[in-house]
């Protein structure tokens, strides 16, 4: 492209997986932004994260703690996408391209092939198959939006409902759960999903993932497989987390098991931080 008064445009690339002007069907109130240019729907997670800076403190040096975190443990999955790629730091982290401030390339998701599956049936007919069989022991949902228009406060999730209704029907408490895979689309997802689902109080999530707590090895076993964020992401991201959760149960994840897990939460996350789905899965040893 050549400007028609002989100076030389700059051309910015906006590394985006969204469409320009597309306002999707299922988000009508989408219209009302789209004017602004916001990228679907990095963007929106993206003022998530600036308003949850704003209101509790916490830097980029802190949320970068989530892609670091996943990608020790994509190093210990043979599967990874990331597997081969060595560590990151949170140097790299921050160093990586700006995609929407404050997010960078690296506090994003992958876009790869991926698929799962998950077969459910009676409890009595599990116990007669192959594998020990993984009960579902609590469950809840919740959808809060399709754009971010009508929400009031970003930093706020349906992940608090869902979570609490999933725990009350398992009869358990966070305190209780060995695995935890959350849908990390971006390093404030996982964040705000933690903190909603009660692992911390408000505000807390940025130090308590702190000093390893997240890492292999540390107190709070996070996203096993590597994540969204290093292992792989088709899209429909959400059943690999059951998946990644039953390996675990079973003690089928090798180099990267967490010893003696009994207890593991699948949260997932669609929309604009809009639908939240919390699944409490355990085994008896």
């Amino acid at each position: 492209m050549r400007s028609t008064s002989g100076v030389e445009p700059v051309v910015i690339s906006v590394r985006s997986r969204s469409l320009g002007g597309v306002v999707e069907e299922h988000t009508p109130k989408a219209q009302f932004e789209t004017p602004y240019g916001p990228l679907y729907p990095l963007s929106y997670y993206a003022m998530a994260a600036q308003q949850y800076f704003h209101r509790y403190g916490g830097t980029r040096e802190k949320l970068a703690e989530i892609a670091v975190a996943a990608r020790e443990w994509a190093l210990l999955n043979p599967a990874a996408f990331r597997y081969g790629a060595g560590p990151l730091t949170v140097d790299d982290v921050l160093a990586a391209p700006m995609v929407s401030s404050p997010l960078t390339v690296a506090d994003c998701c992958l876009v790869t092939d991926g698929g799962g599956a998950v077969v459910l049936t009676a409890l009595d007919r599990a116990r007669d198959l192959r594998h020990p069989p993984v009960r579902v022991l609590g469950y809840g949902e919740r959808s809060t939006n399709t754009s971010m228009t009508a929400v009031e406060d970003l930093t706020v999730t349906g992940a608090r409902e869902s979570g609490r209704e999933a725990f009350a029907r398992a009869g358990i408490t966070p305190s209780e759960v060995d695995v935890l895979e959350v849908y990390d689309s971006f390093t404030i997802t996982a964040a705000l999903s933690i903190e909603a689902l009660g692992f911390c109080g408000p505000g807390e999530v940025l130090d308590f993932i702190q000093d390893g707590r997240i890492r292999p090895g540390g107190e709070l076993a996070l996203d096993t497989s590597g994540g969204g964020l290093s292992y792989c992401h088709p899209g429909q991201y959400g059943v690999l987390l059951l998946v990644e959760s039953v390996r675990q149960l079973r003690g089928e994840a090798g180099v990267r098991q967490v010893p003696d897990a009994r207890v593991a939460v699948a949260h997932g996350t669609g929309g604009i931080l809009s639908t939240h789905a919390t699944v409490v899965l355990g085994v008896q040893r």
